[in-house]
């Protein structure tokens, strides 16, 4: 995803990345996020983080409903001087059934959906001149 920092990150002081997920798979998982320069290197990666979990699982074999997950990744001011010039996000997903280690057998059907949404909260210090 294209990741524009919008004003001169120089004085944020921290970053709150928040990763809303809604999932309705029977399958839980991790994020990894990937901040990319123009050239398409990783400058900073966010190792995996529990972002999501399973949605419940109903007697017909289908989830019962969507699970809606916050994960809250922070930046401190060290690692914000390193994001400045990224220009994308790369989002990695990794999925784990529920009880992978029991061989369950879980079905995929093709109306479930797995939605993220990214946002951003930065504390800015100001410095006022009084003109």
């Amino acid at each position: 995803m294209a990741f524009s920092n919008g004003e001169d990150l120089q004085d944020a002081t921290r970053l709150l990345f928040r990763v809303i997920s809604e999932n309705e798979l029977l399958m839980g998982g991790d994020v990894e996020l990937q901040f990319k320069d123009a050239g398409g290197n990783t400058v900073f990666t966010i190792n995996e983080q529990a972002a999501f979990t399973a949605a419940p699982l109903g007697v017909d074999g289908r989830t019962t409903e969507s699970v809606i997950t916050v994960a809250d990744l922070l930046f401190e001011q060290e690692n914000i001087i390193v994001i400045e010039n990224a220009t994308s996000i790369a989002v990695l997903v990794s999925l784990s059934t529920t009880d992978a280690q029991t061989n369950q057998v879980v079905k995929f059907f093709n109306d479930y959906e797995l939605t993220f949404k990214l946002a951003v909260q930065a504390d800015v210090e100001f410095n006022s001149n009084g003109g």
